[in-house]
């Protein structure tokens, strides 16, 4: 029998040369690969300058999350990149930015150190870019490298400030150095002592790069670069030194340097450009020895006094150079035109205005801390997100204001007239965030406008000479406090936290398709009226009509239907809704309501100046923009229990004119005014309402605050809880566990002392508020009959909540409140303050125990406080612990 063969007679040739293909093919395969895996670290240039790279997403770009060190984290979405595969290079700083680590393991910390050697391999045409900072402003940096990377600019190096920072950059393939800082990794807020540790940090760097030879352009992280301006740089070859300012009137039209003569305001080191020269370098150094001298003093002050030792003249020519420091230093001024600031940008539109394209902004000037500048900048489209920001779950909700024109443009630009066109905008931006709320989608909030703009101290609208227009589209932070929006409130006391987008949400790039062709509008209409009821005629033309005025019950019935649009766009939110059927949800609405606004500041010569925005305007006849009369009547009712009356009794009257060294410019820049705010004011405290999430030396409101109670000085590492004025700390030599204490900040109205067990019998807490209130900058208050009615208020809204929060810890089933008001009544003190006891059945034999216990722990307090005594019995570490079990009450 024949065998079987499976390829018939005169085929058998092909087997032959299919084989020797197939053969050819995998040896060819070989080749290729072999060549890339052994292709050397050079194919990627001095840190992949040119290198193409296409950004699609942001999901791994900017996560705040880092891998672990023991485990690369998975190849970015993110990032396309040329079909090649290479071999990890011996040197981290030779693989292109945005490649993330093929190897598993973190490099020891030592290869972070910074040499000349790393700048070397990341330094182009000898300039290198540097920016630095913690891993609170991670997603800063982030979009700091992303906006240089699609600028093609790669010669770029972060430095770290600390471990988790360093190790966030590294897994997302940016070139980063550890400082060596030691830094805490939550945000410091402006002025504090870690602010200034970080400005020490800055000049600590530039004299270490300087001697590398390199030309340095130093950067803030919260700036963003729009145009390479390493071309800019180069016309002035001259120029030891290129800095940006903080005036605010051009002196030029065009894209020369400022005007040196006629600038008045302080030079900005938020980005500014060395050259390795001696002079520099004697600066840079001088700057240093004067910072490390006083850890007090701010960076930026420091480097104008050193600047203004000598002030000119102008070199030859026309370059816009001069002389200046000790008369050798060349330095121009960046014009704040196109070197921005966040006045000129935002609030002035001045590149725009001058026709001119801008090279950078930086996000000064303005009210809410770190929130309000990732929030300036995605109203310009220039912060690069997750994607689960612009496609949230439940979806989006927009509406057009229609502000008539008589709002906008009739009329002379008045306090008035500002506050009539605000008004008309808040009252139905609280509507949108009531439906928001009970729709649960996220409100794309409008575009804002203004008549007058937010400053910290009097003028007349507008800072004369400036190129604002009225009426102008103004940045939310002028009229609402985003970080207490951002951050969020308690939502047993605030309701369910209303989440918002930027008014140009919608228009972003970064918005996917799906999201914006999912659209509904809704077209309010009069309920009587003919035609005014929702078909599926007008449901399919891609619109409804809906009834003013509707009920809770209402939407619920209709927009349920449409759970699936992502977009509910509304004609307008004039009696839209009617308000909250539910009592209680209505009532902590309005609380937060209550606090999402903010103040105008200010009006001329007069003390106080301040005008609070107020969300329910329209229910007061008698309301007008008007300030307060008094000091004491500075402040909405019980504002220094909410987070936006930080400071309304703090700094006002501390000075009738700021200097450059507090605000950011000079005294020529501001009139003279006594009414005051300090600028970013809330980022000062805002430790104190966000969840904590680091370890207890690392809580940002004990680095931003110092503590005392009467003479006595309390280490800040034992508080555990605070409001915007009221503070709750471990005790420091406790008779039971849980014997806790509270001591007040740099500025404050309320302290609270936490004391454990009165006596051996008690085994729960005894809590002791004491309320300090300032007069000027400080005022004490010794006695509660001297309290005023918002000061009472605010006392007791704490005591009711940090009472019920430790009643409820402690599985007590009652509470004891007692006031011992003067000598006579057992205080020994000369403080305000009330104790609370959460009381268990049988803590005391007789319950009138308990107020003789509590003038013997009264008795025992001065004596445990006093500056002679020992801290006994538990270590820092041991109180820290504590802390920390009681601060989870109040996350």
């Amino acid at each position: 029998m024949a065998k079987c063969n499976p390829f018939p007679d005169g085929k058998t040739v092909f087997l032959a040369i299919y084989a020797a293909v197939v053969a050819s093919i995998v040896f060819s395969a070989l080749v290729i690969l072999s060549s890339f895996y052994t292709s050397p670290a050079a194919d990627v240039g001095d840190g992949a300058n040119g290198k193409s790279l296409h950004l699609f997403g942001t999901s791994s770009l900017f996560s705040s999350s880092s891998p672990p060190s023991t485990s690369p984290p998975p190849p970015s979405p993110i990032v396309t990149r040329t079909p090649k595969l290479q071999r990890e290079p011996s040197d981290m700083f030779t693989r292109a930015i945005w490649d993330v680590p093929i190897d598993r393991r973190m490099p020891d910390l030592k290869s972070f150190q910074l040499t000349k050697e790393m700048v070397k391999h990341r330094a182009k045409d000898n300039i290198i870019i540097v920016t630095f900072g913690n891993h609170a402003f991670l997603d800063f940096i982030l979009n700091w490298v992303k906006h240089l990377t699609d600028l093609n600019i790669f010669n770029i190096l972060v430095g770290a400030m600390d471990t988790r920072l360093l190790e966030a950059l590294y897994w997302k393939g940016i070139p980063v150095f550890d400082m060596g800082s030691k830094m805490v990794t939550v945000d410091v807020g402006w002025g504090t002592t870690k602010f200034h540790k970080m400005g020490r940090e800055k000049v600590l760097l530039i004299n270490a790069l300087l001697p590398f030879g390199y030309e340095l352009l130093m950067c803030d992280t919260d700036m963003v670069w729009l145009k390479n301006p390493l071309p800019y740089f180069a016309r002035f070859p001259e120029a030891d030194l290129l800095t940006s300012t903080d005036h605010l009137r051009p002196t030029t039209t065009d894209d020369s340097l400022e005007v040196w003569h006629n600038v008045t305001t302080a030079y900005n080191i938020g980005m500014f450009h060395w050259r390795p020269t001696d002079s520099a370098k004697r600066l840079a150094k001088e700057w240093k020895d004067v910072l490390l001298g006083d850890d007090e003093k701010w960076d930026q002050a420091v480097f104008n006094d050193l600047v203004h030792h000598v002030l000119g003249p102008s070199l030859k020519g026309e370059s816009g150079l001069f002389y200046a420091y000790d008369g050798t230093l060349k330095i121009g001024l960046l014009p704040a035109s196109i070197f921005c600031s966040g006045h000129t940008y935002f609030v002035q539109a001045m590149p725009q205005q001058l026709k001119l394209e801008p090279y950078a902004v930086h996000t000064t000037f303005q009210f809410s801390g770190s929130d309000g500048k990732r929030h300036r900048l995605r109203e310009a489209m220039l912060f690069y997100d997750q994607p689960a920001y612009y496609d949230t779950p439940g979806g989006f909700l927009s509406f057009k204001p229609g502000i008539p024109k008589s709002l906008l443009l009739d009329g002379p630009h008045t306090v008035q007239s500002h506050f009539s066109l605000v008004n008309y905008q808040l009252r139905q931006i609280r509507t949108a965030l009531a439906v928001a709320s009970l729709l649960n989608r996220t409100l794309v909030m409008p575009r804002l406008w203004c008549r007058f703009e937010r400053l910290w101290s009097g003028h007349l609208g507008i800072l004369k000479g400036t190129l604002t227009k009225q009426p102008f589209v103004c940045p939310m932070d002028h009229l609402f406090e985003i970080h207490t929006m951002v951050r969020g409130l308690s939502e047993e006391e605030f309701g369910p936290q209303i989440h918002f987008r930027e008014y140009s949400f919608l228009q972003n790039p970064s918005v996917p398709k799906h999201v914006k062709e999912s659209l509904l509008n809704i077209q309010l209409c009069d309920a009587h009226s003919k035609g005014c009821n929702i078909s599926n005629e007008t449901t399919s033309r891609g619109f409804i009509q809906f009834p003013r005025n509707s009920t809770e019950q209402m939407y619920m019935q209709v927009f349920s239907q449409y759970k699936d649009i992502k977009v509910l766009h509304f004609s307008s939110m004039a009696n839209a809704f009617q308000g909250f059927s539910d009592e209680a949800r209505e009532a902590t609405f309005r609380n937060r309501m209550k606090r999402y606004v903010g103040t105008w500041c200010c009006v001329r010569n007069q003390s106080p100046g301040h005008i609070y925005y107020d969300m329910y305007w329209d229910e007061k006849p008698r309301w007008k923009p008007e300030p307060s009369r008094t000091i004491d009547d500075d402040h909405p009712l019980c504002a220094s229990h909410s987070l936006f009356g930080l400071l309304l009794r703090g700094v006002r009257d501390r000075a009738a004119r700021p200097s450059y060294s507090l605000f950011r410019s000079s005294p020529a820049a501001l009139p003279p005014t006594s009414c005051l705010l300090a600028p970013n004011p809330i980022r000062l405290f805002r430790g104190t309402v966000q969840p904590r999430s680091e370890s207890r030396s690392q809580s940002e409101m004990e680095e931003l605050v110092s503590y005392t109670f009467g003479p006595y000085k309390i280490h800040r590492t034992e508080v555990f809880h605070s409001t915007l004025h009221s503070f709750a700390m471990v005790n420091l030599r406790p008779l039971l566990p849980g014997h806790i204490l509270s001591m007040k900040p740099l500025i404050h109205l309320i302290d609270i002392i936490l004391l454990d067990d009165i006596c051996m019998r008690c085994s729960v807490p005894l809590l002791c508020i004491y309320f300090k209130m300032h007069r000027y900058l400080w005022r004490e208050v010794k006695r509660f009959i001297d309290l005023t009615a918002d000061e009472v208020c605010d006392l007791w809204l704490t005591a009711k909540e940090v009472g019920g929060r430790l009643e409820r810890h402690h599985e007590a089933s009652s509470l004891t409140f007692a006031i011992q008001d003067g000598p006579q009544a057992g205080q020994t003190v000369p403080h305000v303050h009330i104790h609370i006891l959460p009381r268990k059945k049988g803590d005391f034999e007789k319950n009138d125990e308990i107020y003789d216990a509590i003038d013997l722990k009264e008795k025992e307090l001065k004596e445990k406080l006093d500056l002679d005594k020992e801290r006994k019995d538990r270590t820092p570490e041991e109180m820290a612990r504590e802390a920390d079990e009681y601060r989870a009450l109040f996350s």
